[in-house]
């Protein structure tokens, strides 16, 4: 896969790809950069034509996630009586990362059986699919945590150092949900029923995952098994930083990254097992 430019003169230079190597990138540094330059230069193509659909454009992008937050705050904060002091902010340090890897799954899914007219044109890498829609949801859930940041100002909860923490924890989320994403984009085409469980499973994992409660209400024997849930882990790095202050905790977020790393080891090895079968099942 090479990058080339067009020649003429007074034409803007814009990227096109010559895809020369079938279902393989190449091992040379140049043709991955080529290969990432044309994920990020579909995704913000993506998120221009999805803002211009829409009278509000990108308002849109802040205000679902407002409204969301805002029934579940009517169901267990007001009717259910689960709030009490400092439940908003715990709400929200949940409910914000929990819904970009919701959002992030969802459209990764079945972003390869989306593409399937571009497959059967052009021999492209079919991880090119799932990783244009995650960096899709990223570019959109940026301006949420955004407005996170404003929303803990005003609870008495500012920027401070431990924030730098946040890095390494949400290159720790980009990673699940790669593995996750991609692995249930190339097996989607396989097996079609997959993709009704998807939604089921998202909210299975949302109970799962400690997003309305605190992990000091599981009895302390079913903490280590709670936290095998990697979004439960993640859930728990992001409120150690935002409402304790605290960094996060380092060894189980190195655990994490190397059962991640592995995990998307499997999830590349299984594209090459499964690319080039995509053509023929995709019909």
């Amino acid at each position: 896969m090479e990058l080339k430019y067009p020649e003429k003169p007074g034409c803007k230079k814009t990227p096109h790809f010559e895809i020369n190597s079938g279902y393989k990138i190449n091992g040379t540094a140049k043709s991955w950069v080529g290969f990432f330059d044309l994920v990020w230069v579909k995704a913000k193509l993506n998120l221009k034509a999805e803002a211009s659909k829409n009278h509000l454009k990108q308002a849109w992008w802040i205000l679902e996630p407002l409204m969301y937050m805002s029934v579940f705050y009517l169901i267990f904060g007001v009717l259910l009586q689960r709030g009490g002091e400092g439940f908003i902010p715990f709400l929200l340090t949940g409910l914000i990362p929990f819904q970009w890897f919701a959002k992030s799954v969802q459209q990764a899914s079945n972003s390869i059986v989306a593409g399937r007219g571009i497959i059967h044109k052009v021999k492209i890498y079919p991880l090119f699919f799932p990783l244009v829609a995650i960096l899709q949801v990223f570019g959109k859930q940026m301006l949420v945590f955004i407005m996170l940041v404003i929303f803990l100002f005003f609870f008495d909860l500012p920027p401070n150092v431990y924030w730098f923490g946040l890095v390494p924890v949400m290159m720790t989320q980009l990673l699940l949900l790669f593995v996750v994403g991609a692995a249930v984009a190339i097996l989607i085409p396989f097996v079609r029923d997959l993709s009704y469980l998807v939604t089921t499973g998202i909210q299975f994992t949302m109970f799962l995952s400690g997003v309305f409660y605190s992990v000091e209400k599981i009895p302390q024997e079913w903490h280590a098994t709670f936290f095998v849930n990697p979004v439960a882990n993640i859930l728990f790095q992001y409120r150690r930083i935002l409402i304790n202050q605290e960094w996060p905790d380092w060894s189980m977020l190195g655990i994490l990254v190397a059962a991640l790393f592995v995990s998307a080891i499997l999830v590349v090895l299984l594209y090459e097992k499964l690319g080039p079968k995509l053509p023929r099942v995709l019909v």
